[in-house]
């Protein structure tokens, strides 16, 4: 990986789970070359007990999917600029699925959820 290492993608409770998806971390990796910048990454791999903690969805893609891989990251931003330069950039590196909040732009290579969506966090 040229931006990130892969203890980044760790959930953050320290329970060693970290299992990010291939797709997901080539996405990303595609979507820092294409910003020529790397991402803060807030969030990705999550156990039950941690996306629980922060009021994660019982199904949130940051969870370990059948496969056993997680599917989601949470992206730092700074303010409102680098939010939409990310949700600009990210469907030409292959994300169709963004939420955006004050703080993060969520990313994930779910597909077996709805697909070209954009969403906003409250």
């Amino acid at each position: 990986m040229k931006w990130y290492k892969l203890e980044e993608f760790a959930c953050k409770c320290g329970c060693g789970l970290n299992a990010p998806d291939n797709v997901l971390i080539e996405r990303l990796e595609t979507l820092c070359d294409l910003l020529n910048r790397k991402i803060p990454i807030h969030s990705a791999c999550r156990c039950v007990k941690h996306n629980q903690e922060v009021g994660g969805s019982r199904t949130s893609s940051h969870l370990p999917n059948s496969s056993g891989l997680c599917q989601a990251v949470d992206g730092g931003v700074a303010n409102s600029h680098e939010s939409y330069e990310i949700v600009e950039t990210a469907p030409k590196a292959g994300f169709t699925r963004i939420g955006v909040a004050a703080t993060f732009v969520h990313l994930d290579t779910d597909s077996n959820k709805p697909q070209e969506v954009l969403w906003l966090y409250s």
